[in-house]
C-alpha cells in the first residue's frame, strides 16, 4: 500500500514538474527510450527534483533535471538516486536503488552481475556491491561502484546506469551533468 501511494504521489509530482518546467533540453520525452532496441514497452520517469551537490575543492557537478531517475519495463520499475556528493575526483559512486513489481520475484536478480555504469566518455564501471535484503516483489538497497581512477571527471556530460535483463527487459537511467558555475 505504501508503494502504491508513493507511486501515485510520484506520478503527480512528475506531471506537475513537467507542466511547470517544460521539457528539459537533450532529454527524450517521457515514454520514449532512444537506446532501447527491444519491442518491450518501457517508460523512463524522472521522480525527484535535482540539486547541486557540494563537492569541496574537487569541483561541483549539478544534476540537470531530476536527481532520482526511474524506468519501467515489463511491469518492473527501477528507481535510483545517487547518494552524497557528485564530485569530480571521487573513486566511489553509490546509488539508493528501489525495484518494484507485482509479477516477478526480484530476489533472484543480483545487480552486481546485471548493472553497468557508463559515462559520456565511453568508460564503463561494474558495481562492487549490491546490499539489499530479500523482498520478493519489492526490493530496496544500495548499489556501489568503486574504481582505481575517479569515476566522475571534469568534462563528463552524463552518467547512465544500465540494468540488464530483469523480467526480460533492460533498464536505462540517465543523469545529465554540468559543472557548477564558479
Amino acid at each position: 500500500m505504501r508503494l502504491k501511494v508513493k507511486t501515485m504521489v510520484t506520478a503527480g509530482t512528475l506531471f506537475l514538474g513537467l507542466l511547470i518546467t517544460g521539457c528539459s533540453q537533450g532529454v527524450p520525452p517521457v515514454g520514449t527510450n532512444p537506446t532501447s532496441t527491444s519491442p518491450v514497452a518501457s517508460t523512463p520517469v524522472a521522480t525527484t527534483q535535482g540539486s547541486v551537490v557540494k563537492s569541496g575543492a574537487t569541483g561541483e557537478l549539478i544534476v540537470e533535471g531530476q536527481k532520482t531517475q526511474s524506468h519501467q519495463a515489463n511491469n518492473v520499475t527501477i528507481e535510483a538516486t545517487p547518494q552524497g556528493s557528485l564530485a569530480t575526483g571521487g573513486k566511489d559512486l553509490v546509488f539508493d536503488v528501489v525495484m518494484d513489481t507485482h509479477s516477478v520475484d526480484l530476489d533472484k536478480y543480483d545487480l552486481v552481475a546485471l548493472a553497468v555504469l557508463r559515462d559520456s566518455q565511453g568508460r564503463e564501471f561494474k558495481p562492487v556491491s549490491w546490499n539489499a535484503p530479500k523482498g520478493g516483489h519489492h526490493r530496496e538497497g544500495v548499489l556501489t561502484f568503486s574504481a582505481d581512477q575517479p569515476i566522475l571527471q571534469a568534462g563528463i556530460k552524463y552518467v547512465e546506469l544500465s540494468v540488464g535483463d530483469i523480467a526480460g527487459a533492460s533498464h536505462l537511467l540517465r543523469w545529465e551533468l554540468r559543472p557548477a558555475a564558479s
